[in-house]
């Protein structure tokens, strides 16, 4: 009995607040209408903009290159020597000459391009040292013509590079009377040596 009336009590709660609660809806929804009918409101959207940063100018001042002066040369002879020592790198040391690098007048050939000979692997793992003396002629064009190994110690292990290399090399021709002439039989010695280290 005592379970009967607890029951009756909770419905006839349960159904009190639920009217209550449809009621208070009901007023809700109508008074928020009926406000947003009589008032009259400006929604504000607040963002806030960086500011920009003006432009800022750079000048930009180009600095001169510096002016490189080519280092004196001595005179040229009939016989040209590279040096060529070696440890992990190659390094060429050509001797140089000086005269000037005007083509129309007349003087003795000079050398424009040198390039460094590959020490052979064969020679470098066997811890060879040697040279070569290379004979060859000067086109009236500069170009080298008709290289030939005249004298290698030991013979041939450092011929290949040696002519290979000699191939490359590029001159000022010899020029007499205004006219550039071909030169014979001009010699670059190679030495080829392992640096200690």
């Amino acid at each position: 009995m005592r379970y009967l009336q607890r029951m009756t009590g909770a419905l006839a709660m349960a159904a009190l607040i639920t009217t209550s609660l449809f009621y208070l809806m009901n007023y809700l929804i109508q008074s928020d209408g009926i406000r947003l009918e009589k008032s009259v409101g400006v929604i504000v959207d607040l963002v806030r903009v960086k500011e920009m940063e003006p432009v800022k100018e750079i000048d930009r001042v180009l600095k001169p290159e510096p002016v490189i002066e080519p280092p004196p040369k001595p005179a040229p002879s009939r016989f040209n020597q590279s040096v060529l020592k070696t440890a992990n790198d190659v390094t060429l040391l050509p001797l140089t000459t000086t005269a000037k690098l005007d083509f129309f007048s007349d003087g003795e050939y000079l050398p424009l391009v040198k390039v460094q000979p590959a020490y052979p692997r064969r020679a470098l793992a066997r811890g060879v040292s040697g040279y070569t003396i290379v004979e060859f002629d000067i086109s009236e064009q500069g170009f080298v013509q008709n290289p030939r190994v005249i004298e290698a110690i030991p013979s041939e292990i450092f011929n290949a590079t040696s002519l290979k290399t000699i191939a490359k090399y590029k001159y000022r021709p010899k020029v007499i009377d205004g006219k550039p002439v071909t030169v014979k039989g001009v010699r670059n010695k190679f030495v080829f040596e392992l640096s200690e280290g």
